[in-house]
């Protein structure tokens, strides 16, 4: 029995649709799959729709990026989470303050890039 717990989908860095994902899943003859892409849940809903009635078991998840820490050895870490409940409100929350994050990071890098280079 094949299975593949990390799969990325357009909502995030990979290539394919989640129900793009679920078809060459089937096509493989994979028995299970997860969706984890990275600090997002918006393909999750279209995952469950799509796969509900097929025979695949399928599972919400995502990849969670946590901060860059060099002094305490955290360099690009992520942690996955499976069979997760998308519709938390607490989930969601965290990922809002990930994307306000990573706003404020590139904000913080196009203003050096200005000032160091013009």
């Amino acid at each position: 029995m094949m299975i593949d717990l990390h799969l990325h989908s357009t909502a995030s860095d990979g290539s394919d649709t989640p129900t793009q994902l679920i078809r060459q899943a089937i096509d493989l003859k994979l028995k299970a799959i997860a969706i984890t892409d990275h600090d997002t849940i918006a393909g999750v809903e279209e995952f469950l729709k799509y796969g509900e009635f097929e025979q695949i078991i399928l599972i919400p998840g995502i990849e969670i990026s946590i901060r860059h820490e060099p002094k305490r050895e955290l360099i690009n870490t992520h942690i996955i989470g499976l069979n997760i409940d998308h519709t938390s409100n607490k989930l969601n929350n965290i990922i809002n303050d990930q994307i306000k994050g990573r706003l404020e990071q590139k904000k913080a890098i196009c203003k050096r890039l200005k000032d160091e280079f013009g």
